[in-house]
């Protein structure tokens, strides 16, 4: 997968994973999410535990209450968060131009 960065900032930790580059940030109590098509920036804020996912690559990571039930909820809320929080990420990192085309491609 290439290489994963992840930061965690306050009580929790923050995972990123992706093909290429990718990286993730946690905010807050638990844990954040990070995605990375190539190269991307994901950001999580809030209580509980976070995500990092690829390119056709997922791995998720819970800590504190309970990693079963955490990694089956992220599983499938990564599906959703995928495009949420990875266009949102697209914007921050000012990537639109780039990073869309690649994935309304996909």
């Amino acid at each position: 997968m290439g290489r994963g960065m992840g930061r965690g900032m306050g009580m929790g930790m923050g995972m990123g994973m992706g093909m290429g580059m990718g990286m993730g940030m946690g905010m807050g109590m638990g844990m954040g999410m990070g995605m990375g098509m190539g190269m991307g920036m994901g950001m999580g804020m809030g209580m509980g535990m976070g995500m990092g996912m690829g390119m056709g690559m997922g791995m998720g990571m819970g800590m504190g209450m309970g990693r079963d039930l955490a990694l089956t909820v992220l599983m499938v809320l990564a599906l959703v968060f995928f495009f949420l929080d990875g266009a949102y990420s697209m914007l921050m990192t000012q990537n639109v131009i780039h990073s869309m085309p690649r994935m309304q491609g996909m």
